[in-house]
């Protein structure tokens, strides 16, 4: 049995705004080349992040790339006074597990 794929891979960069984006799933890939615009982030703001939340946190306007420990965690957009928050959806955490006893 014979499968013809079309395409293998992943795109890198894209260009959704004024600025180009790197991909999230690029971001391991590329780890070693980025050296500009990584902000570190500490334990709460990461927590907030991988959530889905913007933060608060005053930086030049443009991409940005948050840091927390050696890992890269996704892409935001500052417009000087926030991070606006370019995590995909459907990699932030919203689940919320409640304890029931039985």
């Amino acid at each position: 049995k014979t499968i013809n794929i079309e395409l293998i891979g992943i795109y890198l960069i894209s260009k959704k705004d004024t600025d180009p984006r790197i991909n999230f799933d690029a971001l391991s890939l590329l780890k070693n080349q980025i050296t500009k615009n990584i902000i570190e982030i500490n334990e709460q703001e990461f927590d907030n992040w991988r959530r889905g939340a913007d933060l608060d946190i005053k930086k030049q306007k443009g991409t940005l790339i948050p840091k927390h420990k050696d890992d890269l965690v996704g892409i935001g957009k500052s417009n000087g006074d926030k991070i606006f928050n370019y995590l995909p959806k459907e990699r932030t955490i919203k689940r919320f597990y409640k304890n029931y006893s039985t």
